[in-house]
């Protein structure tokens, strides 16, 4: 007989990408989520989901940063693992980053409001499945 007796509702963000397989089987039911992070193999077919906004699985090994006001990337930023980055504000791709750049440093973005960057990086930006919901 299962233990489902975890419910997790109400919640701006929720992050279970580190959950164990034995972890997820605790969990009954998710709602009324803005934002739910799960691994791209983690199996969460037994889980009630219900009236989440947002869903973003990220791949083995990538990090998710959320970033909130005026947020701009360069070349000089240090980025020891790929990560899943969600800007909420205005974003600025500074001119020296290039379109490498953000394949090999950037698993995904979710940009909330608005975009500022040169046209060089927006096959990179498409490449990579970035959203902007705004500008």
């Amino acid at each position: 007989m299962e233990n489902r007796n975890t419910v997790i509702r109400d919640i701006a963000i929720v992050d279970i990408t580190g959950a164990s397989a034995e972890k997820l089987a605790q969990i009954k039911s998710i709602s009324g989520v803005a934002l739910l992070l799960l691994g791209q193999d983690q199996d969460v077919s037994g889980i009630d989901i219900k009236d989440v906004a947002s869903l973003i699985r990220l791949p083995g090994g990538v990090k998710f940063k959320s970033a909130n006001g005026v947020t701009t990337i360069s070349a000089a930023d240090e980025c020891e693992d790929k990560v899943y980055l969600m800007a909420n504000g205005v974003l600025t791709i500074a001119p020296d980053v290039t379109s490498e750049m953000i394949k090999s440093r950037y698993a995904g973005m979710m940009i909330n409001g608005v975009a500022i960057c040169s046209r060089s990086v927006n096959d990179a930006l498409t490449a990579i499945g970035a959203n902007v919901n705004g500008k």
